[in-house]
This record gives structure tokens, sequence and C-alpha cells, in this order.
């Protein structure tokens, strides 16, 4: 069937001019033509948009705690700096030294203790600080020397005992010869 026989047989009130099927034809073409050319590219760069937006969100995010991190972490480091200060701020000057060793002397006599030497050996240099090392020899009783070593342990400033080496004296073991390495810490 051909258009003119499809037209005449349809009745005469549902006839549509031909003209009517054209401009919905090329209006349905235009907005066709407007949604390709306009629409999705429009939608097509929206949807660029808002992912571009959640990575740069998600960055942000992760820049914010890495940030909390690095406020804490200068906390940190500041408690820390104020640690060393107070910790440099309570060692004595290498000029003090002979104040410590008569501190000492004091300390062993009080124990009950006996010094037989104090030799102070070649300072070194260690984690920024000087350590002098210095060598005793003490006899006295057991609870003299241990009385002593917590007496050291209490001295201002910063002293550790290196090396400590006990040998009973006499029959009644009531004695103890203690030779001990003694590093007192110091300012440069």
């Amino acid at each position: 069937m051909n258009l003119t026989a499809l037209r005449k047989a349809l009745p005469v009130s549902s006839r549509v001019p031909l003209r009517v099927y054209a401009t919905a034809l090329v209006l349905v073409g235009v907005l066709g033509g407007f949604y390709f050319l306009h629409v999705r590219p429009r939608n097509t760069a929206m949807a660029e948009e808002r992912q571009e937006i959640q990575t740069r969100q998600t960055t942000l995010q992760l820049l914010e705690v890495e940030t909390a991190k690095l406020v804490g972490t200068e906390q940190q480091l500041e408690r820390l700096t104020r640690a060393v200060e107070a910790f440099e701020g309570s060692l004595p000057r290498q000029g003090e030294i002979d104040v410590i060793l008569r501190e000492v002397w004091v300390i062993a006599d009080a124990a009950g203790l006996k010094t037989q030497r104090i030799k102070t050996q070649k300072d070194r240099r260690q984690d920024g600080f000087r350590v002098l090392p210095i060598e005793m020899g003490l006899r006295g009783p057991f609870t003299g020397v241990y009385r002593f070593l917590l007496a050291i342990e209490r001295l201002p400033g910063v002293t550790k005992v290196e090396s400590l080496k006990l040998v009973t004296v006499g029959d009644a073991g009531d004695e103890v010869d203690a030779s001990l390495i003694l590093n007192v810490y110091c300012k440069d």
C-alpha cells in the first residue's frame, strides 16, 4: 500500500496533513540533535567534574589527617626538646668535676667505705656530651657498697656505673673490695 491509498483508507476525521508529520519529525530531530549536541556532552562534563570534586575531597581529607599527625609530631618534638634541655641543665660542666669527685668521696666515707683509689680516665665524647670515667677502689662492708651505689644514683646530674667487681676480703667474709668504673656525664 502506498501513502495515497493509506490516506484514502483512513476516515476523513482522522486524516492528518502531511505537514504535521513533517513538522513533528523535524521537532523530534531538533530535540534529538539538541540532546546529542548539548545535553549529553554537558552531562558527561558534569559527571567528570563530580568525579574530580570527589577526588579532591578525598585528597583534602588525607591532607587533613596528615596535618593533624604533623601537629602531633611537632608537639611531641617540643616536649622532647624541653626534656633534653632539662636534662642538659642537670649536667655539670666539665670544670665542676672536682666538686663531683669530692661528693663521691664524701658519699663513700658516709657509707663506711675506705677509698683505696680514685683515678679519672681520659674523657670521651658520646652523643653530644662528655663522659668522664672515674676508676674507683673501695673497701668495706657489702651493705656500705650498696648504700654507696644508692647514694651515687641520687646525685644531681647523670652518673652511670659502667662496671662493678666485688671480691670478698678476710676470713669472716664481712668485707668486700669493690672495683668500679663510674661514668659522669658533663656538658662540653
